[in-house]
């Protein structure tokens, strides 16, 4: 019996992922972005701090600027073109306050999650069944922002220094593990198991040159404007180990990649007579839950590949690709308007041919002081050939700080 039921995920991740497929890489899964949010401003997030839930998949610096006790779930086909039965998935767990936040997508949790359920078939072609193909990413992480933490600490929360200047780093530890098709079908030693290891690290700078914003958003004619910069880097999937399947004499390095990028974001809140006026008729809880009442931002970000090819080794190395043959470019932005509705849009240019525009919408509420939920989805671009996929995610949370006190 030949291995065939490992081709469709094998074929399909060679495909959609033609970065990695250029480069032979490893743990192809950590090659997609989890954060729909992220997907529909073009894959652009290394930089986007605002909103509760920023996209740490793109910088574990953004890990300070979680926002209470938060429960996500994506879930998305990979190629339908190609093949209706693999799922890409993930669900994690995150949790911030006062500066601080952790992610925890393992045990339990199914973390980010790829599983086919192709056909297998003998020599003679004849079907052997349905089996299971699948990968795995389990992630461990912090980050901290360093001025509000400290104020934190200090017990100075009302100070302004970290409202006009903060820096923000985090980590993330990947577990990685896959299984290309059950032991039985595979005694020609073509593929099987693998597991390793990776690391990712981050950091954010944060300036906001323009906040008219009291705490109460009653400043100006606006309710005052917040305006605020900044700029991320990151390095994901670092590591020094190789992905090794039965094949020992193949050997796959992982899918190193070096982010950088910049934001900028603008809110404003309720004009101070209609704030009054609410709160008098005793809405202040549904006018802090609709704050800011508009909510702008822009971001652009580029990634270079972190493995590089030797040519007298015939090997990839872990270096830094600077030759610009594999980079990915992409911008977008994000309108939110009352904390409910929010409309997003962006462009991504990467390896592969892959060259087309991003669109994503979400729909949620917030309740001040206990917590919310939203749905997001979100439409990107593929290989060429290929039709545009949708990816979809749920996220709910439980502001911990406020019922606490």
């Amino acid at each position: 019996m030949r291995p065939i039921a490992v081709l469709p995920i094998a074929l399909i991740l060679l495909t959609v992922a033609p970065a990695a497929a250029m480069s032979d890489v490893g743990a192809i899964i950590l090659e997609f972005n989890t954060s729909v949010r992220a997907e529909g401003m073009g894959s652009s997030g290394v930089a986007t701090h605002w909103g509760g839930d920023p996209g740490s998949w793109a910088n574990p610096g953004l890990l300070a600027y979680q926002e209470g006790l938060r429960f996500s779930k994506m879930e998305s086909r990979l190629a339908p073109d190609l093949a209706d039965e693999v799922w890409l998935r993930d669900e994690r767990v995150t949790f911030g306050v006062a500066g601080f936040g952790l992610l925890y997508d393992r045990g339990p949790l199914e973390g980010t999650f790829l599983v086919g359920f192709p056909q297998g078939t003998d020599d003679a072609g004849n079907s052997t069944g349905t089996n299971q193909s699948w990968m795995k990413a389990e992630r461990i992480g912090a980050g901290v922002s360093l001025f509000r933490f400290l104020e934190s600490v200090a017990g100075q929360s009302d100070s302004s220094v970290s409202k006009m200047l903060d820096v923000s780093v985090g980590y993330t530890y990947i577990a990685f593990e896959d299984q290309l098709a059950p032991d039985e079908v595979l005694q020609d030693g073509s593929a099987g198991p693998a597991k390793g290891d990776a690391r990712s690290f981050g950091t954010l700078i944060h300036f906001t040159p323009l906040n008219t914003v009291g705490p109460t958003y009653a400043a100006g004619p606006l309710g005052g404007v917040r305006l605020s910069l900044a700029y991320g880097q990151s390095l994901l999937n670092d590591s020094t180990s190789l992905i090794v399947h039965t094949d020992t004499e193949q050997r796959d390095p992982f899918p190193r990649k070096y982010v950088r990028g910049w934001s900028a974001h603008v809110e404003t809140g309720f004009p101070p007579d209609l704030r009054a006026g609410l709160r008098h008729m005793g809405l202040g809880r549904l006018v802090d839950s609709l704050t800011p009442l508009v909510s702008y931002g822009y971001t652009n970000q580029s990634v270079d590949p972190g493995i590089l090819w030797d040519v007298e080794t015939q090997q990839y190395n872990y270096e830094h690709d600077t030759s610009g043959l594999f980079n990915e470019e992409s911008t977008g932005w994000e309108l939110t308007v009352a904390n409910i509705w929010t409309i997003r849009r962006g462009h991504l240019l990467g390896a592969g041919d892959i060259d087309g525009d991003t669109e994503g919408n979400s729909l949620g509420f917030k309740l001040a002081g206990v917590g919310g939920m939203r749905w997001d989805k979100a439409t990107v671009p593929q290989v060429s050939g290929l039709s545009r996929v949708e990816r979809e995610a749920w996220t709910v949370w439980v502001d911990l700080s406020s019922l606490m006190n």
